[in-house]
């Protein structure tokens, strides 16, 4: 009322410079706070950004809850105790269900299912808190992992087992019967497959030298149990065959038409819990008849692989998808037939339409026929309504069957305002379109426009900065980094967050410090709610793609968020661990910069080359070897761990190791860094492009009586390169000496291409004015270690500087179990610990430390635990990683 008062008091000269006032005063605040990139000029659009509910005229994913009903249960003096899972605190109790529980995807969380315990909500048993009595469902049909036994075979992608072998694991028995099935056969002398239970024979099959599914039927006793295979021969054993008498396993499946729900009781809730009702209610993928229900695979598909809220808050119907389609994980806009979205937009000049079609096929499922998906692109203006593309998918032929790329050129429709239709059938002849996943990848409308800004991070995993020619080192193992870095701005003593692959590449592409991401186990999922440099840039209408060596870099970790594209391994389904991925991944990288050098891109390339074991490709590997050298390759953690004692090794053996390393990166050098480098300039985008080299730790060769990496903070595994050639060279010729981080990396990015983004959600800081000499002093690095066999303390080992001063801790529980401190202007290889000397300095080191870690470990992040499937897990034990 006082406001309007005084409006009514100014004259209308005064009126409408007040108005003014306010308006640039809400727009400079708008201005100010807005943390979220706006878009550059070049930004294509997007069809996954447009996607509304309005703009859905049909698809199977609406109201397909309606298909299913809620079954409800009841449980009273039913529950089985479960001695092998109970502690004297916590006591396991479990139940059966009357029908199987729909659950999504690999985590196998329950669609919805809800359980009370004499009508009050039983939370589930991670979200458990104090001393509740939580749940947890167990899946009783399920497929065993093959891949993670020891006799898992990679190539005939089977478990072998010979006469004294077997293979074995755990399971949980309902109260009712169940199905074994295994597919097997044996290899050229006749054998018998035995089953074991609990050690106590159930059956002998013999086997033929083809493969052939078995079935067993099981009636065990509620619990846990122990299943056992085991090779037999009867009568006497053959000679003179290629292999021993072996047996060959392919698949091992229990099925049961239960589910089993643990419930975790505390000791002293336990009368409380006996002598209640159980009551549940779940959606089931069966019908009350016991038929499978034929909407159940595409409610699961609805509710699965739904992009991250943070990049689409908007998704009606869920349709907007993340989905692992082999080797890639991408952006699609999810489209079982019979769908048809509708976009009404204005198309500019020399538009292009570009987009990828596919079908989603589940691992073990028989995929659909040829020809069962139909994909239509309709194109309607004022005048007409014209289909200007139609396919169909599967195709007769092998290669890319499933997934296809398409460009339209639409500069015929320029200046128009048009309607595009994205419509997907299923074929005439499917009597059935319920298991038919099509979708559309990512499609865009752009402009080709050569000048739009561009970024390449290319991360040479296990890298050391002092192996570099242009960092000082005597041989020539880098002519071409050398090279780019006399155009560039090269970063003399640039620090890792951490020494291994996981937590330090998290640090490079989120900008935190691993206390604040939290991601210190290989077993450790990235908080999906934070921020990173790819979803800063997609916001800011660059289209952002990654082509990785996978393992610890794998989306399964969370590092696509943000990226339309993340593919894993390098070049397409290669083997594992390629001795040539660094040429590989030039040569896909050098396709990709060709087909995409018209559109403001982030590329992200990463490699495993240089990392362990050494085995460039010949003549390679020869490189910087003496004639009696006794190693040309050599798989150093496998040859470390196959002895008992750690080997002597003699200084001509340690040389051997060094120079196998240094050929990998003179390799990586000529083959990757090369090849991008003539790509951009023979495309002309090499000026515009920023372009940034560097890796995620080093690798240390008995420096500190240690190998490889990932178990101390010393320089050789903490400092790595990192060189920035910015857009037209600017700056280049630029050797910086303050100490800066990896976590830099993504603000100096943002602030290079004058894009707004959230400072404060950051640890790092732009390096410009360490470039531009505004800032001089060394930036403080805070470096880390959780070992994977100690849970607490966590970190174990921490490492922080003052200038030249660096401080590596050691902790135990509640204090300190040891301290190194180092000048490392004096003793840049840290021979001589100062703590006698210098521990005042390194108590101060260390109080700051913890009360950053109390401020940063405060703050839980949701780091879930990550499914480890087979692809993964062989890439992770061809990298020494696990055995």
């Amino acid at each position: 009322m006082v406001m309007i008062g005084l409006i009514k008091l100014l004259s209308p000269k005064k009126l409408v410079r007040l108005t003014i006032f306010f308006l640039l005063a809400g727009f400079l605040f708008w201005a100010c706070s807005s943390s979220a990139p706006r878009p550059i000029p070049e930004a294509p659009v997007r069809f996954i950004d447009l996607l509304q509910e309005e703009n859905i005229v049909s698809s199977p994913f609406i109201n397909i809850e309606d298909h299913f009903q809620p079954f409800r249960e009841e449980h009273q003096n039913e529950a089985l105790f479960i001695p092998e899972l109970s502690t004297s605190e916590i006591k396991c109790w479990s139940i059966m269900t009357e029908r199987p529980v729909l659950t999504l995807g690999k985590t196998q969380k329950p669609y919805s299912l809800q359980v009370k315990l004499n009508q009050t909500v039983l939370p589930e048993l991670e979200e458990e808190k104090g001393d509740d009595i939580s749940w947890q469902l167990i899946k009783i049909a399920k497929k065993i992992d093959l891949s993670a036994d020891d006799n898992y075979n990679k190539v005939f992608r089977c478990v072998v087992l010979d006469l004294d072998e077997e293979l074995s694991f755990e399971f949980l028995a309902p109260t009712a019967p169940l199905k074994l099935f295994i597919k097997a056969r044996r290899n050229w002398h006749p054998s018998f497959m035995q089953i074991f239970i609990d050690q106590q024979p159930v059956t002998e099959i013999e086997l033929s030298r083809t493969n052939h599914f078995f079935t067993i039927d099981l009636n065990l006793p509620p619990g846990s149990h122990h299943l056992t295979v085991k090779p037999l021969i009867k009568g006497t054993q053959r000679s003179g065959g290629p292999t021993p008498p072996r047996i060959l396993i392919y698949e091992v499946k229990l099925d049961s038409p239960h589910d089993l729900i643990n419930f975790y009781v505390p000791a002293h809730r336990q009368e409380e819990f006996q002598k209640g009702l159980i009551q549940l209610e779940y959606i089931s993928p069966l019908l009350e008849d016991g038929r499978l229900n034929p909407f159940a695979p595409l409610l699961e598909l609805k509710h699965t692989e739904v992009i991250n809220a943070q990049l689409q808050p908007i998704n009606p119907e869920k349709i907007k998808k993340k989905i692992n389609f082999g080797d890639r994980t991408i952006d699609v806009l999810m489209s079982p037939p019979e769908s048809r979205y509708e976009f009404e937009l204005s198309l500019p000049q020399k538009a292009v339409l570009e987009f990828g079609y596919g079908l989603l096929i589940e691992e073990d499922s028989v995929p659909p026929p040829n020809g069962a998906a139909l994909f239509q692109v309709i194109l309607q203006n004022k005048k007409s309504e014209q289909t200007i593309f139609q396919a169909s998918l599967p195709r007769k032929e092998q290669d890319s069957s499933f997934f296809q790329k398409e460009k339209i050129d639409l500069s015929a429709y320029q200046g128009q305002k048009v309607k595009i239709t994205l419509v997907t059938t299923a074929s005439e002849n499917q009597s059935s379109t319920h298991n038919i996943f099509s979708f559309w990848f990512n499609p865009l409308i752009y402009v080709p426009r050569k000048e739009a800004p561009k970024v390449i991070l290319v991360s040479l995993d296990t890298l050391r900065a002092d192996h570099l020619g242009c960092y000082g080192y005597s041989r020539e193992t880098s002519p071409y980094l050398d090279a780019l870095s006399r155009e560039s701005v090269l970063f003399e003593n640039v620090y890792a967050q951490s020494s291994w692959t996981l937590p330090s590449h998290t640090s490079m592409l989120f900008s935190l410090n691993s206390a604040s991401h939290q991601v210190y186990y290989n077993d450790q999922r990235i908080d999906p709610s934070l921020p990173s440099l790819a979803s800063l840039l997609q916001k800011a209408g660059f289209l952002p793609y990654a082509f990785t060596g996978g393992g610890y870099v794998s989306s399964i970790y969370g590092f696509a968020k943000g990226f339309h594209w993340y593919e894993e391994p390098a070049g397409g389904r290669h083997a594992p661990l390629a001795r040539d991925e660094a040429e590989r991944l030039a040569n896909y990288a050098s396709q990709w910069i060709k087909a995409n050098q018209d559109k403001p891109f982030f590329l992200f390339l990463h490699t495993f080359q240089i990392h362990g074991p050494y085995d460039t490709p010949p003549p390679w590997n020869k490189k910087f070897l003496h004639e009696n050298a006794k190693w040309t390759r050599i798989a150093l953690r496998k040859y470390l761990e196959s002895w008992e004692k750690e080997p002597n090794f003699t200084p001509e053996e340690i040389q051997n190791i060094i120079d196998l390393y240094d050929a990998e990166i003179f390799y990586t050098d000529a083959t990757l860094i090369k090849n991008l480098i003539e790509t951009l300039k023979s495309t002309g985008i090499f000026d515009q492009t920023m372009l940034i080299v560097t890796s995620d730790h080093g690798e240390e060769f008995y420096e500190h009586h240690g190998w490889l990496h990932g178990q101390t903070l010393y320089e050789e595994q903490l400092r790595v390169p990192l060189i920035i050639k910015f857009p037209h060279s600017r700056y280049k010729g630029h050797r910086l000496q303050p100490k800066v981080r990896l976590i830099d990396i993504l603000p100096t990015v943002m602030e290079t291409l004058r894009l707004s983004y959230p400072a404060k959600s950051f640890e790092g800081r732009s390096l410009l004015p360490v470039i531009e000499g505004r800032e001089t002093s060394d930036r403080v690095f805070i470096s880390d270690l959780a070992l994977k066999e100690v849970k607490n303390p966590c970190p174990a080992l921490m490492a922080t500087n003052q200038g030249d001063m660096k401080v590596i801790i050691e902790k135990a529980v509640d204090t300190i179990k040891n301290m190194e401190i180092y000048n490392l202007a004096q003793d840049p290889h840290e021979h001589k610990n100062l703590l006698r000397s210098q521990r005042q300095l390194g108590l101060k080191l260390y109080r700051r430390l913890e009360k950053y870690y109390r401020e940063k470990l405060a703050v839980l992040r949701e780091t879930k635990k990550v499914f480890l499937d087979e692809k993964l897990r062989e890439k992770l034990r061809a990298l020494g990683y696990i055995k």
